[in-house]
């Protein structure tokens, strides 16, 4: 199972889940995230900069996952914004590394989007 979601995931990921599955007994089994969770929803909602101070590497990990799930999210939203207000911008063949590490011709079909 290790081998798995090593596989499917990055580095960040199975460490902190098999971390967590142990300690899932814990009393204060989502502490780490309630911090992080908390840190950038405040950041978010007050527009400024928050800090955490902690010794702990599991929530410097943590963070960074969930700063690049927000970033990844976010860019999405921004490319679905001015998708949705430039019409007129058509879309074209990309080339798309496939599994096999030839290129192959991916199309976006612009009427759906």
């Amino acid at each position: 199972m290790r081998r798995e979601l090593q596989r499917q995931s990055d580095e960040r990921v199975a460490p902190l889940a098999f971390k967590g599955w142990k300690d899932q007994s814990k009393r204060n089994f989502s502490a780490d995230e309630e911090l992080v969770v908390s840190a950038a929803i405040n950041a978010i909602m007050s527009g400024e900069t928050t800090v955490i101070l902690t010794r702990d590497t599991d929530v410097f990990e943590q963070f960074a996952k969930l700063m690049e799930i927000l970033t990844s999210n976010y860019m999405c939203y921004r490319f679905g914004l001015v998708r949705h207000f430039n019409t007129d911008i058509s879309m074209h063949k990309l080339a798309v590394a496939h599994g096999n590490g030839k290129p192959k011709l991916f199309e976006v079909n612009s009427s759906r989007i």
